[in-house]
């Protein structure tokens, strides 16, 4: 039996907005010609219906009343014959005089959550533009109609930063359902809403759970946008000390081999910040051969990272790495170098005559660099990284976020890893 459900169908649609999500403008023009934003999206909405309807009618229609069941329905069901190859000229002519397609049309996208699933993918100016001119759109038709959709386009920059405000007066002591919403908004379209999301994680007062630190890790690396990626990068190191999944951390060894420079920068950056919990054998001589890059981001985020490993980035091999760093041609990988080298070798300076003195191979060392631990230098990306990534491939596929619900994401938030 042909398979068609609810689930399905939005998956269908998030394959089609992938797409848009690349270049918003382009994908419309090219795909359905001049048609507006909200035509566009009902056309995605609709079109994996109509493939399901020629396949296997009677699951398609069964599907679509579990949506909804509305009288107005049966007139989109009784124009399938002459859509299937121009639904977007039908759609466009429809939405302008019919109000009953235009009901039709609201249940859909609110039953498939297509306008979530396309601010899901974008980001930044795209992300505003979507927003207004979406928003222009609706308040078009009569007061009366799309009232769902008006409502799903407040916005969202707002309602969150009044949550947040209201949530750093709580000092990190969150219930919940705010970690839930603090988990979604990391995932929000708006910049602005995933660096907040990510500032207040970073204050969180008990233990953090895997997915939660997961989270923070994959805005720190991949995020399109600078002040998400840092908010993150130092959250991780707000939350350093609490963090009871090592192996996340070793997981970043990989990523600092990536074939993106962007994604070897940002994963040096966030190493930095979670400081001497990071400092492993395999990370500290992955951060060694950074140094060595072709970027020289690269290498100043690598020379940064090194300085903040503690004791065991205090060794001969790290030191020599570094000094020769400080003949690179370029002068931030030199002030970097220099800075971690001067840290590394006090630390040194510190290790060894307690070496001396007790004969062991090992010292109480801890007291010594508690504060060095508990606040090492953070380090941000530069915003002249950030327009050479803009710059560098604007089309480029951003990291699949994943096209479940909600509450399937944040079903594990509160694991055992959040015991207070």
């Amino acid at each position: 039996m042909y398979m068609f459900d609810r689930s399905t169908w939005r998956t269908n649609v998030g394959k089609r907005l992938d797409a848009f999500a690349r270049n918003p403008r382009q994908e419309i023009f090219i795909s359905s010609g001049s048609v507006s934003l909200l035509t566009y999206l009902a056309a995605c909405t609709l079109e994996p219906f109509l493939a399901a309807y020629e396949k296997e009618p009677i699951t398609a229609i069964h599907t679509l009343s579990s949506i909804s069941q509305v009288p107005e329905m049966n007139v989109l069901v009784r124009r399938i014959p002459s859509m299937r190859f121009q639904v977007a000229r039908v759609l466009q002519q429809e939405l302008r005089s019919s109000s009953e397609w235009r009901l039709a049309v609201e249940e859909l996208l609110v039953g498939i959550d297509t306008i979530h699933l396309a601010r899901q993918r974008l980001h930044g100016l795209d992300a505003d533009w979507f927003q207004e001119m979406l928003r222009i759109e609706v308040a078009q038709a009569p007061p009366n109609e799309f009232i769902q959709l008006r409502r799903r386009l407040k916005d969202t920059w707002k309602s969150f930063q009044g949550i947040f405000q209201e949530m750093r007066q709580r000092k990190g002591k969150y219930t919940q359902e705010e970690l839930i919403l603090l988990y979604v908004g990391l995932s929000d379209s708006s910049a602005g809403v995933r660096a907040q999301a990510a500032r207040r994680l970073g204050e969180y007062a008990w233990t953090p759970s895997e997915n939660m630190i997961s989270r923070l890790i994959q805005v720190a690396l991949h995020d399109n946008d600078l002040e998400p990626r840092n908010a993150a990068s130092r959250a991780l190191g707000a939350l350093r000390d609490r963090i009871r999944a090592p192996h996340l951390i070793n997981d970043l060894v990989r990523y600092l081999q990536d074939e993106d420079t962007f994604v070897r920068t940002a994963t040096a950056m966030a190493l930095a910040n979670l400081g001497e919990l990071a400092g492993t054998d395999i990370i500290v001589e992955s951060l060694v051969r950074l140094l060595r890059d072709e970027d020289p981001y690269t290498r100043e985020a690598a020379a940064h990272a090194l300085g903040n490993m503690g004791v065991n980035a205090a060794r001969g091999k790290v030191i020599a790495a570094l000094t020769r760093a400080l003949e690179d041609d370029n002068e931030e990988v030199h002030t970097a170098a220099l800075e971690s080298l001067t840290r590394l070798r006090e630390l040194r300076e510190m290790h060894v005559p307690s070496q001396k003195k007790s004969g062991a191979t090992t010292t109480p060392l801890t007291e010594n660099l508690q504060a060095t631990r508990n606040a090492p230098e953070t380090v941000e990306l530069p915003e002249s990284r950030q327009h050479e990534r803009e710059q560098a491939d604007p089309n480029a596929p951003t990291p699949n976020l994943g096209t479940r619900g909600r509450r399937d994401e944040t079903s594990e938030l509160l694991s055992p890893a959040t015991a207070r």
